[in-house]
This record gives C-alpha cells, structure tokens and sequence, in this order.
C-alpha cells in the first residue's frame, strides 16, 4: 500500500459489513479498520500475534491500539499502517485515557439494520480491512457456535442467547447467517439478522447459493466457478488448524468476501493466471495461489492489487487462549457444519 497523508476528518463509518457493532471506522484509504474493543478481545489478539502464528494467518491482521478520541495519535497510526506495506503488525503507542471533548468523530451507522448496539469502551484495535483492494466486495458473515455466551455473562444475557440458539440454526447445527450483502449490479441486496433467523436445516443451503451463485452482473453464475473452490478450500484449513488449536471462542464469525464485479473479477483471475505461467516451471499445481491472495500490477505506474476472494476468522471479544483445554468443539461443530452445507453445492 503506498504511502499519502491521512486526514483525520475523512475518518468514516465503516460500511463494509454484513453483521456486527456500530461504531466501526475506516480512513479513507479503506485500507484498515478501527473498531472499539474490549480488554478480553485485545487480549486476545495480542496473545495471537505472539504464541499462535497458524491461527493469526487466518484472521485480519492485527496492527495495534488506539484511543478513539485521539485524532493526534490516531493519525500517527494510520501513516504507519498506510505506509508500512507489508502486513506486519506495527508498535504503537500504550493507551492513555481521554474526555469526552475530544470526539470529534461522526459514528453514524453505514448499515444501520445489519448491525447490533456499539460497545461502550475509548480503546480501538487497528485492523486490516479483509473488503479493501474488492471493486464490489460481496459478504457474508457467519455466526459459529451454539453456545454464544462467555463464562463471564450474566444469567439474563446466557438465557438470551440461549433463546437465539434454540429458534435458529446456532441450535441445531451449530451456525447461523448473521448478515449477507451481495452486489446486484447496480445496487446491494443486503439479508440481515432476521434472514439468517428464519432459515432452517433443511433450507440454510439457499444462503449460500444466494451469496455465490448471484452477483447481479454474472447471469452464468461465472462467480461459483470462479470463487467457490478455493474459498471451499480456505475453510477446510480454517477447520484444520481450529481443530489444533486450544482456545474457546464464542459469538466468532466466519467472513467471507469476494470480487462481486464481473470485470474487476476477470482481470483478477487474468493476472492470478499470468503469475502462475510465471511461477510454475516444474509443472506442478499452483491453484492454492488463488486462495486469499493479492496480485501486484507490477506493470502499472502504481501498483494495484487485485482480490479474488478472502475467507478470515472475526470476532474475538469473547476467545480466550487456554492452554490444556484442548479443541474448541462448540466452534469447530459451525465450522464442520459450513463444511457440510457447502460440500452440498460444490
């Protein structure tokens, strides 16, 4: 990502969701994302970064801390992280309490219906934005686990979320859709909580043959033979490496996004193919190449990345590291579960 100067009244809501908080934002660049946090969850990235490199490859990457009300440091942050270029994660200033006066920044919603109340804290984490570098990112955000409560809730909230779990398919199959938006080509067609709330076992598959067959331009359903395999692919490691893994993580999502414009789309495929003829001289298979990845317009004045697809692990305010507890099987039962419903239409 190239370096330019970050101006802080640019800062925006962030619309790039298909589920989540408000309170979420952005740069202008798009490039990253700052989104309040509690202790528990910057906790756990912290303890991601530095003991357990297989799984920090399967989440956005973990850039730092801010204070939300500091628009001096906060402009510090996002020059380093525009400027930094390769992905690894940048040292930045301790938290430090601020007042009220000091907000100064617009957090009104993007996608108001899609998104639940935001989280009262002053401490943001500084996140790559898995959408930037899509024309027109499709997303879809799955919701794993039946059990959605920490040890840490209290009694009314457990029974809450019980009540969602046994209504929906969190219950019965260990998922649900928690929010969708897919590009029709002229606009989004945006499927919020409720959507995801009124599937059923029998019927949840229209999800996902929702989210990868239709990109409103793509009457050939070009997008599920473009996208579908690797992002198959992408979530059977994310299965492999959970199932190593000794965490509980709970209310964490599966995201999912992709290239829903049908000519940004070509050219990435174009040039994944170009970098294979290039890379592939003993002949052997380079398709996990697709899977995530960025290619570089080395020809073009500024470099340009083109994405396919991208399949990440979000949410963590409520994971924790706990070594000796052996494998999270409230998670890996949504996971395996995705796995099913999507080998259903493969």
């Amino acid at each position: 990502m190239s370096s330019q100067q970050f101006e802080r009244s640019k800062l925006t809501a962030f619309g790039d969701a298909a589920a989540g908080h408000e309170g979420v934002l952005t740069d202008e660049s798009g490039g990253v994302v700052v989104k309040p946090c509690t202790p528990a969850e910057l906790a756990f990235y912290e303890e991601t970064n530095a003991h357990h490199p297989d799984f920090a490859a399967l989440i956005p990457t973990y850039m730092g801390t801010l204070q939300l009300g500091k628009t001096e440091q906060l402009e510090q942050t996002i020059q380093a992280v525009q400027s930094s270029g390769s992905g690894a994660p940048i040292v930045l200033p301790p938290a430090t309490e601020i007042t009220s006066a000091h907000r100064n920044v617009d957090l009104t919603p993007a996608t108001v219906t899609l998104k639940g109340k935001a989280i009262d804290t002053e401490t943001a984490i500084v996140l790559q934005n898995v959408a930037a570098g899509f024309v027109k990112p499709n997303i879809l955000d799955v919701k794993l686990g039946k059990r959605l409560w920490d040890d840490n809730a209290p009694e009314a909230k457990r029974q809450k979320l019980d009540k969602v779990a046994d209504e929906t398919t969190s219950g019965s199959m260990g998922f649900r859709v928690a929010g969708m938006k897919v590009w029709k080509g002229q606009d989004y067609q945006t499927y919020d909580k409720f959507y995801g709330r009124e599937l059923k076992p029998e019927n949840v598959k229209k999800a996902f043959q929702e989210f990868f067959d239709h990109t409103g331009d793509n009457p050939d359903n070009e997008s599920f033979a473009d996208v579908f395999p690797g992002a198959l692919e992408a979530v059977e490691e994310i299965e492999r490496v959970v199932s190593h893994q000794e965490s509980r993580m709970y209310s964490a999502s599966l995201l999912f996004v992709y290239e829903g414009d049908r000519a940004a789309r070509r050219k990435a495929i174009e040039s994944f193919q170009k970098a294979q003829g290039l890379q592939k001289s003993d002949g052997s298979p380079t398709d996990s190449a697709l899977a995530g990845g960025d290619v570089q317009e080395d020809d073009e004045e500024d470099e340009q990345e083109l994405k396919l697809f991208d399949v990440r692990m979000i949410d963590f305010a409520h994971a924790t590291w706990i070594p000796g507890a052996g494998p999270d099987e409230n998670m890996l039962r949504g996971i395996r579960s995705v796995l099913q419903v999507m080998q259903t239409i493969a």
